[in-house]
């Protein structure tokens, strides 16, 4: 017999009955507080080279893990797990409390947490582009046809209207966005080289 539940546990990711990605993040931010204290002892101990392994193995694999699909939560959600990872590359960095990190996520090139979903989003679309998701995901975007190229790699997609602040976190708004900005010469490189190239042209605003 089904029994109705607000929330579930599937995969390591937690999903409550109106998708606000709420129960996740409660989860999630347990897990990242935890690790984030973690440094504030071991800042100690060891050099940066082996705190910033230590944060890529314990820290990053929480944050990064389904990131494509919570990452689309409320920007209330996600500024708490900026929160957590800001206090975790200041005891990384041993920066005063008030000092500005970006130079230090540059200098580290670590992605923050929304950039971090940016890149999901954009290897995602990659693969759209280039046919390689299943094909269940065949009809979630369409090509502009407004910007008639040579090339199809050249070719904006759809950005469909949604009146909602959510349905304009959805993947299929928020896929083409992304695409859309990104350069054409980046576009048209390989899956291993848009991660790479993406994540530089992030880094680049910090």
């Amino acid at each position: 017999m089904l029994q109705r539940v607000n929330n579930v546990k599937y995969l390591g990711v937690m999903l409550d009955e109106s998708i606000t990605w709420s129960d996740q993040m409660s989860y999630l931010s347990k897990k990242l507080s935890r690790c984030a204290g973690i440094f504030s002892k071991l800042r100690y101990y060891v050099n940066k080279e082996v705190l910033i392994k230590i944060y890529h193995s314990l820290f990053n694999s929480h944050l990064q893990y389904a990131i494509l699909c919570w990452g689309s939560a409320n920007l209330t959600h996600l500024n708490k797990l900026q929160v957590l990872q800001n206090r975790a590359i200041r005891n990384i960095s041993k920066a005063p409390r008030f000092f500005r990190l970006d130079n230090i996520y540059l200098n580290y090139r670590i992605l923050k947490v929304k950039d971090l979903y940016n890149l999901e989003v954009c290897k995602f679309m990659h693969k759209h582009h280039n046919k390689s998701l299943p094909n269940c995901f065949n009809s979630f975007f369409s090509i502009s046809q407004q910007r008639a190229t040579r090339s199809s790699s050249n070719l904006n997609y759809n950005t469909p209207f949604y009146r909602s602040n959510k349905g304009q976190r959805s993947i299929k708004f928020y896929g083409p966005k992304i695409w859309n900005s990104i350069p054409l010469p980046v576009r048209n490189l390989s899956f291993i080289d848009i991660k790479k190239q993406y994540k530089n042209l992030i880094l680049s605003k910090y």
